[in-house]
């Protein structure tokens, strides 16, 4: 009897799926998506309970839902879903990078959803999409508008007792407009940022985040000569090795190799180097798709 397979002219080993199987996705956005979970499970790591990060999985099955059904009336796709759906979107407002809700301009139906809907333990996982983004906002200042008024007054409503979103509250100044990360610096000049982070009582999960970032490149690039001390440099170069975020790494100890200030400790600098990023003269460890045509100068000068 002939085969189905011989009549279909299908002839392909176990091991031909396989390979097949393992080249759908772009190398590319694999690491793209891993970086991503990454990320998510160091964030996850310091929140305090209830306000664990849900599964990939959930926030992409939201996600897609609601890109579905995006331009239904709210009166509809409230209807559409669940309590804890509408939980998972609130987490999944960033999720998938370039084709997030963010930015692909759906953030005011969503929004809307998650208004219909509101909890006040949103407000930490709603602020986290703020500050994880934050070196993004300035492309989406509409979005940044939008999803910062939301925040702000729902915080502002806030009148519980969960240390973590009062904390939020009482320092809302510092995420209130997209220059604010600079104001957290200046305010507290003489401490380290992780003092200062730990001094206001702020989530944890802050430190893993776009803002915390910029706000630590910017209290390099803001020191004054006569205040950079040993412990100062020795204590960056801890948290920069510390970091998994690759763009950060490279941004942040181009701009110690290349400041005057910091000059005395260059050869420590180097060092540090060499070990978190790798002999500057094998181009591809100096590199990322992540930096802009600005930190990439940076970057090449430093190398």
């Amino acid at each position: 009897m002939t085969k189905i397979s011989d009549l279909l002219g299908w002839h392909l080993s176990q091991s031909t799926f396989k390979s097949n199987a393992a080249n759908l996705i772009n190398p590319n956005t694999k690491k793209v998506l891993n970086q991503n979970i990454f990320e998510l499970h160091k964030i996850a790591s310091v929140l305090p309970k209830g306000s664990v990060i849900p599964k990939v999985h959930l926030l992409e099955d939201v996600y897609q839902k609601f890109i579905d059904n995006k331009d239904l009336e709210i009166d509809i796709l409230q209807t559409l879903f669940t309590k804890k759906e509408v939980r998972l979107l609130v987490w999944s407002l960033d999720y998938n990078e370039k084709e997030s809700i963010i930015n692909k301009g759906f953030l005011n139906e969503a929004l809307q959803l998650i208004e219909q809907n509101w909890k006040e333990s949103y407000i930490v996982p709603l602020w986290l999409v703020v500050v994880k983004n934050w070196s993004k906002w300035k492309e989406s200042k509409t979005e940044f508008k939008q999803i910062s008024n939301f925040f702000q007054s729902r915080l502002k409503e806030y009148s519980r007792s969960r240390k973590d979103v009062l904390a939020l509250q009482k320092n809302n100044t510092f995420w209130i407009h997209l220059e604010a990360h600079k104001e957290i610096i200046n305010k507290y000049s003489r401490t380290s940022l992780d003092e200062r982070i730990k001094y206001l009582k702020l989530p944890k999960a802050i430190l893993n985040t776009d803002y915390y970032y910029m706000s630590f490149i910017y209290s390099l690039n803001s020191i004054k000569s006569s205040e950079v001390k040993e412990d100062f440099v020795l204590n960056c170069l801890d948290t920069i090795s510390k970091s998994n975020n690759r763009t950060f790494k490279l941004i942040a100890l181009s701009s110690l190799v290349t400041s005057f200030k910091f000059k005395k400790y260059l050869k420590n600098i180097q060092r540090s180097c060499f070990q978190i990023i790798g002999d500057p003269l094998i181009k591809r460890h100096w590199v990322s798709a992540s930096l802009s045509s600005r930190d990439s100068e940076l970057v090449g000068k430093a190398q």
